[in-house]
């Protein structure tokens, strides 16, 4: 399984395995130092075991578009007044209430809180 920062959204769960799985093959390489740094910065969400999604910087307006959606929060996007919504307000405003973030390498990532 491949772990990079290049992914929109990473699992919690994937973290924790892939560094166990580091640890046993090369416990010295310098992607495990980095997954571990990460894991110990974004671990602090209640759900870190359990699986919880990391959602890059750059997917973040999507992301919260995504969960408005999945949510049930829209109904007809394209009709008054869904299709004025400044999204990227609205994913700000997700991210100062709900999430905390973490940085893997010099990619930052938003975890819930």
């Amino acid at each position: 399984m491949e772990i990079n920062n290049n992914q929109d959204i990473l699992d919690s769960r994937d973290i924790i395995e892939k560094i166990e799985e580091l640890e046993e093959i090369n416990p010295n390489s310098d992607e495990l130092q980095i997954l571990k740094s990460f894991a110990s910065e974004a671990s602090e969400t209640p759900d870190w075991e359990f699986g919880e999604p990391l959602i890059r910087y750059s997917y973040f307006k999507d992301y919260a578009m995504e969960l408005a959606e999945d949510c049930d929060l829209l109904k007809d996007t394209n009709n008054w007044p869904l299709n004025c919504i400044d999204w990227e307000k609205a994913s700000r405003e997700l991210q100062c209430d709900k999430y905390f973030t973490a940085d893997f390498g010099e990619i930052t990532y938003f975890v819930r809180n």
